[in-house]
This record gives structure tokens, sequence and C-alpha cells, in this order.
């Protein structure tokens, strides 16, 4: 099962990934100079990191199982498995 918030960062990377595309189409018509272009581009890289790893620690929660305890049959089976006769 996905969960919705790993969608919804999804379309953020996605998003931030377009607004690169988009300084490279200014820079290419002369809405921004060089330099403006390279430091808004690093501080797009900056939240698309922050959007990665926010998403990767999202994925990783629905990944993790919680413990289930053994019940005393499971455990003596378990025991006498490892235990010769």
């Amino acid at each position: 099962m996905r969960l919705p918030r790993l969608n919804v960062s999804d379309y953020a990377i996605g998003s931030a990934l377009e607004c690169a595309g988009c300084l490279d189409v200014a820079r290419i018509k002369g809405l921004l100079e060089e330099s403006q272009c390279d430091q808004e581009k690093n501080r797009l890289c900056e939240i698309t990191r922050m959007l990665v790893g926010l998403r990767k620690a999202w994925g990783q929660s629905l990944m993790r199982e919680e413990p289930v305890p053994l019940s005393n049959y499971a455990r003596q089976a378990a025991v006498s498995a490892l235990v010769p006769p």
C-alpha cells in the first residue's frame, strides 16, 4: 500500500525539477543572468535534497514492521528446532 504522503513528496520533487527547467529557459531568454541562475539553482538543489530525504524517511516508515510477540508454543518450537535431540 502506498501512502498518500509519498505521492505528495513525489509531486513536490517533480515540481522542483520543473523549476530547474524554468530557470534554464529564463536564462536562455535573457531574463536571468548566469550568476543569478546559478544561485537560484543552488537553492533549488538544496530544497530538492531535503525533499528526497523526507521521502526516504517516509518510505522507511512504510517498510518497517512492528515485532509480533511469540506465543509460548512458537517459542518452544523455535528453541526445539535449534537444540539437537
